[in-house]
């Protein structure tokens, strides 16, 4: 099996950690939303993933940061539906603190973003 770049970068090792946790707090959300907020948030996620995965392939320098912003505003997509999530009462307290000890993915790939020259 091939080793791609991406796949040696610890934020997106986080982020792949991360959809496990998403994952487990999706399945706590109502039945009725399962086809609503919990297809969204993962879809958010498979974003962040398939952005840095991009990004970590591209050739030039301008294309690697526009895909690792790109990762970094599905993130905070996916914040806001973690919100909505929490406001209606769908998160565990175990899973909301699960959710909070990943903000450090924001801050990493904001670091990604600003040192890619």
């Amino acid at each position: 099996m091939l080793t791609f770049n991406h796949k040696k970068m610890q934020v997106w090792k986080l982020c792949l950690e991360f959809a496990k946790v998403l994952r487990k707090a999706c399945t706590s959300f109502p039945r009725f939303e399962t086809n609503q907020l919990s297809r969204e948030c993962n879809r958010s996620m498979i974003s962040v993933l398939s952005n840095i995965s991009e990004g970590a392939s591209r050739p030039t320098v301008k294309d690697r940061r526009r895909f690792y912003v790109i990762a970094r505003s599905s993130l905070v997509e996916l914040d806001t539906q973690l919100e909505l999530a929490k406001v209606y009462g769908y998160l565990s307290t175990e899973i909301e603190m699960e959710i909070k000890s990943q903000l450090k993915i924001f801050v990493m790939l904001s670091g990604l973003i600003k040192s890619t020259k």
